[in-house]
């Protein structure tokens, strides 16, 4: 791996999904850094490959104004985490020389990056996670860790593709498809089997049971002994806890896709407005990222920004009003 800046790709403006044959928009993962939540909207085109477009967004914690537009960057931004002070950004990229990953440590004002480690070709990364021993991790089919200093090689699965990665207590606990999930607090990392099961969220409570939302289900229990739960037919993407009550997302149609609740062992479904994707809490919020856009829950109140292209400007835009055609 190498260290190289990252100023070529950002861009005035956006792509206009109009002029896309199929396109495709939603928020990918927010992240908490200070007064701010950031977050990355993805805009694709479905019957091309990969996204055509990735914006970079700040709003208040508030949620009281509409967000800022940051940078808009040609490349595939699959994930953002905070981690000792500052904001990481994670890329499957391509160039001259074919296809790489890349973390990216945001500038102060996460406008550019201030530096950036590109991995070696053939690297694809879909996460980046925290683990219990206080490094962060970045994974897909391979899982490098980060000690604040430096980034190092720690393993390449043999089967599947690493989709999440959580921490707490004494245990990390990495999950992906095909059934993948491994316990990495150990020197050498344990391969724990769920035959015929795709994993996309994997969140480990501190009592050390750990919930993990997949394409086929959510499970929980020890990581050995992972059960079902009573929970719709839906693609769930994530899950965490949030006042002592375990919340999962799930993509679909009217009726299934939301933010679900659990109550024992079984999901009900609290927020039906849209597919929600990954997922992130503090004591004092719940964010989740979704198909049209961001929304923040404190126990009570749901309060949304919703994204939307600005035709005249030619840039996407994230505010506190929807869309006309939604209204």
């Amino acid at each position: 791996m190498r260290t190289k800046r990252w100023p070529e790709t950002l861009a005035a403006v956006d792509p206009n999904p109009e002029e896309l044959d199929d396109p495709s928009a939603e928020v990918m993962r927010v992240v908490v850094h200070g007064e701010h939540v950031f977050f990355f909207l993805w805009c694709w085109d479905m019957s091309a490959e990969g996204p055509q477009v990735s914006v970079l967004f700040r709003a208040p914690l508030s949620f009281d104004a509409d967000a800022v537009r940051l940078a808009s960057i040609r490349s595939e931004m699959v994930d953002l985490a905070r981690y000792d002070g500052a904001l990481f950004a994670l890329e499957n990229g391509v160039d001259a020389e074919g296809g790489f990953g890349a973390v990216h440590r945001l500038s102060r004002d996460a406008t550019v990056p201030a530096s950036t480690v590109r991995f070696k070709l053939g690297k694809v990364f879909k996460t980046l996670g925290h683990g219990a021993d206080g490094q962060l991790y970045a994974a897909g089919n391979a899982i490098f860790t980060f000690d604040g200093a430096t980034w190092r090689a720690r393993l390449t699965p043999k089967d599947g593709v690493v989709q999440a990665i959580a921490g707490a207590g004494s245990l990390t606990a990495a999950v992906g498809d095909d059934g993948l999930v491994l316990t990495l607090d150990r020197h050498e990392p344990r391969l724990v089997a769920h035959d015929g099961a795709t994993f996309e969220g994997v969140f480990v409570h501190a009592d050390g049971n750990v919930s993990v939302a997949g394409r086929d289900g959510c499970f929980e229990g020890p990581l050995e002994r992972l059960t079902s739960l009573d929970a719709p037919a839906a693609s769930f993407n994530d899950c965490v806890s949030f006042q002592g009550k375990t919340y999962w997302s799930a993509a679909g149609d009217e009726g299934v896709g939301g933010l679900y609740v659990q109550n024992g062992r079984k999901l009900g479904l609290v927020f039906e407005d849209g597919s929600c994707f990954r997922l992130t809490a503090t004591d004092r919020y719940l964010f989740a990222a979704t198909d049209f856009g961001v929304v923040r829950y404190d126990g009570e109140t749901w309060k949304p920004l919703y994204f939307d292209y600005d035709a005249d400007a030619s840039v996407w835009k994230v505010t506190r009003t929807p869309p006309a055609d939604d209204e």
